[in-house]
């Protein structure tokens, strides 16, 4: 079976941690940076994960046995750039959402999910929420999301500290993701 490719974008508020948190899942060097620059456009980080995932299902065995090719499109949070997302949603097979509780984003993320989630039809299981803090000293009471996001998995994420269930959770990602391709593939076999 050829190794499969997805392509997943990040998306968010600006300052929310996104580009710290693509270098993170990329197993790329730097993840704490100290200092703030913001993404011009969009930057896509290319890596491989190993998950498990066998014929259409979870491998709960705990061996990653599928090959994956990511393409994690980390998108500028700002608005500046909106004349590019129509590119940049075309061939989008889940999304990553991320924002700072701390920062009262929850509004901007329904923005993020309205126009990019919305026009492609994602389930909600090819997508995933950050709720990214900068410290553990910010973490508040987990907020409600309404709407189509409170039926979105979450996982409460902050750098100081990172942490493997991270990569877990993206991978979980992407095992769910796989399954919805897999299930339009079928379908299309069986409506040929």
């Amino acid at each position: 079976m050829p190794q499969q490719s997805l392509k997943i974008l990040l998306l968010g508020p600006k300052h929310c941690g996104k580009s710290c948190m693509a270098n993170f899942l990329a197993s790329l060097t730097d993840i704490t940076g100290k200092q703030y620059i913001p993404t011009k456009a969009l930057r896509v980080c290319e890596f491989e994960r190993k998950v498990n995932f066998r014929g259409g299902k979870m491998n709960h065995s705990g061996v990653g046995n599928e090959s994956v090719n990511v393409e994690l499109w980390d998108c500028s949070g700002d608005n500046t750039y909106s004349s590019c997302w129509p590119a940049i949603i075309e061939s989008t097979d889940g999304i990553l959402f991320m924002y700072n509780p701390s920062e009262h984003q929850e509004n901007d993320l329904a923005y993020w999910y309205e126009t990019f989630a919305t026009p492609l039809r994602l389930k909600e299981s090819s997508c995933l929420i950050f709720a990214h803090y900068k410290s553990l000293s910010e973490k508040r009471s987990q907020e409600t999301l309404s709407g189509a996001l409170s039926r979105i998995a979450r996982e409460d994420t902050c750098l100081d500290t990172p942490n493997e269930k991270y990569r877990q959770a993206f991978d979980s990602l992407v095992v769910n993701i796989l399954v919805t391709k897999q299930e339009k593939d079928e379908e299309a076999v069986l409506n040929q």
